[in-house]
């Protein structure tokens, strides 16, 4: 099994792109992903990577004023953790896992684009659109590894 951790704020409209890929993933019928839902990343969250072979978090990202924009989808290599919990990132959460257990899984991050940052539990149109397109890559996970970016 391969690990998914959504993370952001689901009050905060498409900061909570993450959490709601998570979810969705969740309920998939024969699923071969454990999932995660939280709100931010924390050091207790390397317990549960040591016990993976690939991880993929998934988060939203600041969208620019512009249409060319899209689901990212990056490889991720582990850097030096700090027990800092409002400083972890997917990168330092990796590096302390290391740390830890003496391993890390394969590691990903899927960004998608957020257009709305208000309170309101709801995802934008632009956003929603872009949380089918993380789901459809990683349902569809062999064929787009491949395509990730460092």
């Amino acid at each position: 099994m391969s690990l998914v951790i959504g993370y952001g704020n689901s009050l905060r409209s498409d900061d909570g792109a993450g959490i709601a890929v998570a979810e969705a993933i969740a309920q998939w019928p024969g699923n071969e992903f454990r999932t995660i839902a939280c709100h931010q990343l924390l050091p207790e969250l390397a317990a549960e990577l040591a016990n993976e072979q690939m991880v993929i978090f998934v988060d939203a990202y600041p969208a620019p004023n512009s249409e060319d924009v899209g689901v990212e989808l990056r490889f991720l290599s582990p850097e030096a953790a700090t027990l800092h919990p409002h400083s972890l990132t997917p990168a330092t959460l990796l590096g302390l896992c290391q740390q830890l257990y003496g391993h890390h899984p394969k590691a990903y991050w899927l960004l998608i684009p957020g257009h709305e940052w208000h309170f309101s539990e709801q995802l934008s149109e632009a956003t929603l659109a872009e949380v089918q397109q993380a789901l459809w890559l990683i349902r569809n996970w062999n064929d787009q590894e491949a395509l990730c970016t460092s």
